[in-house]
């Protein structure tokens, strides 16, 4: 076990003034995690670790009212469009969390611009972090060294060589750099679904690729070079040679002809009766995704959107209206579909082009249904095929390391598709993927669990993977993720956080930066004294130093608990997947934040 020191007497301003050397930070949006960008990250049988995706929640963006009734939440409003801007990887980078209470203000609603979360501000972003490397010398909490030389035991050699998909610059396949005829453009924190099913085809047929990463609209411009290529700015865009293609289905046509001694994922043209199939089984995804936002958007309250917003959701599924029927019949018919096919996947038990076009879009509807309308889509019983259809896509690596939880998905696809309502039948769904208090979903010891993802049994699996790969983030990426969570003081989202972290009182205008930077300098310790303690609690076990640090008390902190909680909860709500880790990683570091707000005092 690492040592826990003696608890310091030293005070936060003795240790500000002692002498550190310059800690130098990045100032380009660069990834948070691995300093070298995979060129050809092997795939394993979990998701490839991820950065933080940032996402709006309900409870900020549109607060239930005391009637119960459906909810809308409103994408124009300040928030939605500030979580839109985000962008970049956190852990490599971070996601977001919801309002716990009347009195709680928590950053879960905004989606963070995670390009940002590496801009500094100079010397003055220097000391700030140099004041926090000043106090881990007298923290009771272990260095940054003794917790790397700990995860480097653990794993059995250095960190660091980790290799993610969802950062990878670069897919070669044993092919030569000078081989490669493909770039794919797609959005920066796998959030696009239409990108997603590119992906898929590319990594399944192990065509050689180059990636670009470009910004959804909702967070953040596009470059102008992009946009002179591709004058609407819609992703996917592939370059095939010197070809510019558009439009996702089109791109997978376009790459089957292209590239038919990879692993061909469309029958032969001469099977009349399998590619009739495919055609009838694209024309039923759109007419599904059609479903599933005319019920997302507008609901079951008759009268367009208003009528939507401001009727009372129903048991059941949300309301059992005319759009949850039109939601459910599309349902029927895929699963009957995958019926006759033989299943488990839609052309039978080979991977196909069909799987790659629903796979993103059945992935989120089984996440946002439960969450927003209290349905359960994978697991229902009504639809059995579709269900051993989730567990087939689930076995293939390819399709593991891009996919996304409940989590990120609810809180990325407003931004996408506009505001939803929110049925009164998914509020303990929805507070168990929030991880609010009392559904015990980020509470430690972690239980099993079953989601759209899939099942996680909550220990982390073999050798605590999990575990290590959170911890491992942590380590690497630290002086960037200490002032990432400084980024909750100047959230211009949060204006009631941002007097209270200042310690003034509510005020109309928003903290000066000099007020801001102050902070900062303030607080900087206390933040990497928790992320260490996060740290050495994902090594060593919660039960393990919960006696060896008396809850409430680090050493660095002065009457800052509450201040430097609201920090740490700024990351806990912002880890998203794929981007920054595996699901069972994330919800390892989820809890393991929690955890450490909690050990703050705080609820938020």
């Amino acid at each position: 076990m690492l040592p826990v020191r003696a608890l310091s007497a030293a005070s936060p301003a003795s240790l500000a003034a002692r002498h550190v050397p310059a800690i130098r930070t990045p100032r380009s949006p660069a990834p948070l995690s691995d300093p070298h960008p995979s060129r050809n990250p092997p795939l394993h049988s979990q998701p490839t670790p991820l950065r933080r995706a940032c996402f709006p929640s309900n409870r900020l963006l549109a607060l239930p009212g005391a009637s119960g009734k459906s909810t809308i939440r409103g994408i124009g409003s300040p928030a939605v469009r500030s979580l839109a801007r985000t962008d970049g990887h956190l852990l490599s980078s971070p996601t977001v969390s919801a309002a716990r209470g009347p009195s709680a203000v928590s950053p879960r609603a905004i989606l963070p611009r995670m390009a940002g979360a590496t801009e500094q501000r100079g010397s003055s972003a220097a000391a700030t972090l140099a004041a926090a490397a000043a106090t881990a010398a007298t923290s009771p909490v272990p260095s940054l060294e003794e917790l790397r030389v700990a995860a480097e035991e653990r794993a059995g050699g250095p960190l660091g060589q980790r290799e993610r998909l969802s950062k990878a610059t670069q897919r070669l396949f044993g092919a030569a750099e000078s081989d490669v005829r493909v770039t794919l453009f797609r959005d920066n924190s796998a959030w696009c679904p239409y990108c997603e099913r590119v992906w898929l085809q590319l990594e399944e047929k192990r065509i050689p690729y180059v990636v670009e990463k470009i910004n959804m609209r909702c967070y953040g411009p596009k470059p102008d070079w992009f946009l002179q290529m591709v004058p609407s700015g819609l992703l996917p865009v592939l370059k095939l040679d010197d070809r510019v293609i558009t439009e996702s289905l089109d791109i997978m046509f376009v790459l089957e002809r292209a590239f038919p001694d990879h692993t061909p994922l469309l029958p032969s043209p001469s099977d009349r009766a399998a590619s009739q199939r495919v055609e009838k089984l694209l024309r039923l995804e759109r007419q599904l995704a059609g479903a599933w936002l005319q019920w997302a958007r507008v609901g079951d309250g008759g009268g367009g959107l208003m009528g939507g917003m401001f009727r009372r959701g129903g048991g059941g599924g949300g309301g059992g209206g005319a759009g949850q029927r039109m939601f459910e019949e599309a349902l029927d018919a895929v699963d009957s579909a995958l019926q006759e096919g033989g299943g488990p996947l839609f052309m039978g038990d080979q991977m196909s082009l069909v799987d790659a076009v629903y796979a993103p879009f059945l992935e989120r509807t089984a996440a946002s249904i439960p969450f927003w309308k209290g349905l359960t889509v994978r697991g229902n019983p009504r639809w059995p095929a579709l269900s051993l259809w989730f567990d087939a896509m689930d076995s293939r690596p390819t399709y593991l390391a891009m996919k996304s939880d409940d989590f990120t998905i609810t809180h990325t696809l407003e931004p996408q598709i506009g505001p939803v309502v929110l049925a009164d039948a998914g509020a303990a769904h929805r507070d168990y993927i929030e991880g609010r208090d009392g559904s015990g979903a980020w509470d430690l010891p972690l239980q099993p669990e079953v989601t759209a993802w899939g099942e996680d049994d909550g220990t982390g699996g073999a050798g605590r993977e999990a575990q290590r790969e959170a911890v491992e983030s942590i380590i690497l990426n630290h002086e960037l993720l200490v002032s990432f969570c400084l980024r909750a003081l100047r959230d211009k989202s949060f204006p009631r956080q941002q007097a209270m972290l200042i310690g003034g009182r509510p005020r109309l205008q928003p903290p000066s930066d000099a007020e801001l930077e102050a902070a900062r300098e303030r607080l900087a310790p206390g933040v990497s004294e928790a992320l260490r303690h996060v740290a050495h609690a994902l090594l060593e076990g919660t039960e393990t130093l919960g006696a060896a640090v008396p809850a409430g008390v680090l050493g660095s902190l002065s009457g800052e608990e509450e201040e430097v909680a609201v920090c740490v909860a700024y990351l806990r709500d912002r880890v998203g997947v794929p981007r920054d880790l595996t699901y069972p990683a994330a919800r390892q570091l989820r809890a393991h934040l929690q955890w450490m707000v909690r050990l703050l005092g705080s609820k938020v």
